[in-house]
């Protein structure tokens, strides 16, 4: 069975956002992560985490008993492992020590529905960001705009044995900008690579990466830090349905990035849900390579989340900065009836939203055993419940959400 997670992580009251896929994918054999492993039968996550500057906890996730083995890479080596066994849904957590910490993580679970991610945990907003089920040669990821104050950092991890390079290509509101010291950009192995953009670049309102890996295997991130935080977040696949369960961060309403990665005009429909239905519309034409940001309050007042369809594939990010802090992450291109929600690796509430894009009411159980909680949402509506779990907690629903 396939299990597929979203978590909103609350620090006292002050949310902070992050969706968590839990694919159980493994890599082919010649993409193996770096040894020493336990043997263990499992799905392998590979987290490319925030750098130096971040409280990043490694997780792993479950929605059954397993094993789970983490091994921190970093500087051609791995520098720490630990094996965690849980005996029924939840999540491992591991956390390097201090905050000079620049490299990442592989994830080994046996379980059969599992995954991983890498958690951030800020003053007042803990932000999770999912790690990959398999390298690719081929990315697009958007990185958001760059202010006088601002730090943006592409983040390349390698996790294999044998050394990797990249071309990379920048396209902001200019156009393309040609940079002759990101062609064959090279990481070593079991290591990470951060190109900061900010010095490279300077003040741009967008930009826009892809990343052609031509040796080897690469995993990317995005690290935006501001005077207001620092957010993460990952590349998607491109597709042409997403989902913003929300969009709202405590009381900020973030800003909805949608690039267009292929040579193809299309038509982008916004569609903006609250409690009580949609509570607006818009559509735009998005031209070949193109990009566009749509602040979410041009879809209501009181707008809870978004759908976004394409005529073609797409990629979507929300983004947002505003003095409770720096956020940003993917949409959802995938809808299931089983997610498992990680928890906030210092404890706290956590605020479960739940977006119900399926024609029918959708009726959704939240925990389990006595403790288990379960609401009604009405087809095309948006809501969310608060639990306290630091371990994190099962959602089954009867409909797609």
């Amino acid at each position: 069975m396939i299990y597929r997670a979203a978590v909103i992580a609350a620090v006292i009251v002050v949310a902070g956002v992050a969706w968590i896929s839990l694919p159980p994918v493994a890599p082919a054999e010649e993409e193996a992560p770096p040894e020493p492993l336990s043997g263990i039968q499992s799905g392998v996550f590979y987290c490319v985490g925030s750098g130096a500057g971040a409280e990043t906890t490694f997780q792993a996730v479950s929605g059954s008993a397993s094993t789970s083995l983490i091994s921190i890479i970093d500087s051609n080596m791995v520098v720490d492992t630990v094996e965690i066994t849980t005996e029924r849904p939840a999540t491992a957590m591991f956390k390097p020590p201090g905050q000079l910490f620049t490299g990442g993580a592989v994830v080994e679970v046996e379980a059969e529905d599992a995954g991983a991610s890498w958690i951030n945990e800020g003053p007042t907003r803990t932000t999770a960001t999912t790690c990959y089920a398999e390298p690719r040669n081929a990315w697009t990821i958007y990185g958001g705009p760059i202010g006088s104050a601002d730090r943006l950092v592409l983040r390349l991890m390698n996790p294999l044995l044998s050394s990797a390079k990249a071309d990379i290509r920048l396209t902001t509101e200019f156009g393309p900008e040609p940079i002759t010291e990101l062609e064959s950009v090279g990481v070593p192995p079991r290591d990470v690579v951060e190109i900061p953009l900010h010095e490279i670049l300077g003040q741009r309102t967008m930009v826009k990466v892809a990343v052609d890996v031509t040796d080897g295997r690469l995993l990317p991130a995005m690290v935006s830090t501001t005077p207001n935080g620092i957010a993460t977040w990952r590349a998607e696949r491109a597709a042409t349905d997403w989902y913003l369960p929300t969009v709202r961060v405590g009381d900020v309403v973030g800003d909805i990035a949608v690039t267009n990665p292929r040579q193809e005009r299309v038509e982008v429909e916004y569609t903006g849900i609250d409690s009580s239905g949609v509570s607006g519309q818009e559509t735009l034409v998005l031209e070949p390579l193109g990009h566009v940001v749509l602040p979410a309050t041009s879809l209501g007042p009181v707008v809870l989340g978004s759908r976004i369809s394409a005529t073609g594939p797409v990629i979507v990010t929300l983004v947002g900065d505003s003095e409770s802090g720096r956020y940003g992450e993917s949409a959802i291109s995938d809808l299931s009836r089983r997610w498992m929600v990680a928890g906030p690796s210092r404890g706290g509430a956590i605020d479960i939203w739940i977006l119900n894009p399926s024609p029918t009411e959708a009726n959704v159980t939240v925990g389990e055993g006595p403790s288990a909680r379960t609401i009604q949402i009405r087809s095309g509506t948006s809501a969310h419940i608060t639990v306290e779990s630091p371990e994190g907690s099962l959602v089954a629903s009867d409909q797609p959400v």
